[in-house]
């Protein structure tokens, strides 16, 4: 099953992968706690992953009908090589430089994978914007607002970037991505304000 684990800090994908169960998800969250965010850096906590599947899926899983947790014992001659302990470390200059190449090629190809399933996982970082919006908690709204208007290339990040410049203090801004939607109707509105998508309102 697809799975997609989201940083509750900074509402990034930061895995996106096929699994086979429960317990490799949790291994998969362990695995990532302490490690940083492919997508800006941010340092991954341990407990603030969420995990999103398909609503489809899920109901596949809950009739049955999914193959998931159904993991079985290695084939005869195999045992071994999932024990713990068994595996040899690289020694030589070329085997490291080799292993630390695969590594790097590794994370690269989860890199692209998170950032090509964020458009889909949109609606929790605009769930986190309403919801700090409300509490009055404008830094949080913004940061939410702000993945919107990173990966999504239409109506709903020109609307992201107008609320955005809303809930931004007062002063100077810096020229950006959110910038290049203010252009002006005849007051000086925001010519995509009245296309704003439900998504975010």
């Amino acid at each position: 099953m697809n799975v997609a684990l989201v940083s509750e800090q900074c509402l990034h994908c930061v895995e996106y992968d096929v699994f086979s169960g429960s317990d490799q998800v949790a291994d998969r969250i362990e695995d990532l706690a302490g490690t940083r965010c492919l997508l800006c850096g941010a340092t991954i906590g341990r407990g603030e992953l969420s995990i999103v599947m398909d609503s489809e899926a899920v109901s596949r899983i809950g009739d049955g009908a999914a193959i998931w947790n159904r993991g079985g014992d290695p084939a005869a001659g195999y045992g071994g090589f999932f024990e713990k302990g068994t595996a040899k470390e690289a020694s030589s200059g070329v085997a490291r430089k080799l292993l630390g190449q695969l590594t790097g090629a590794t994370a690269e190809r989860r890199r692209q994978r998170c950032a090509a399933a964020m458009p889909a996982l949109l609606g929790i970082a605009s769930s986190h914007a309403l919801g700090a919006e409300k509490a009055g908690d404008r830094r949080r709204a913004r940061q939410a607002y702000q993945v919107i208007v990173d990966y999504v290339d239409d109506a709903v990040a020109a609307a992201a970037a107008i609320q955005a410049g809303q809930l931004a203090p007062a002063g100077p801004r810096p020229a950006g991505r959110g910038e290049a939607v203010r252009g002006g109707g005849a007051e000086g509105r925001p010519l995509v304000e009245a296309h704003r998508p439900a998504l975010l309102r």
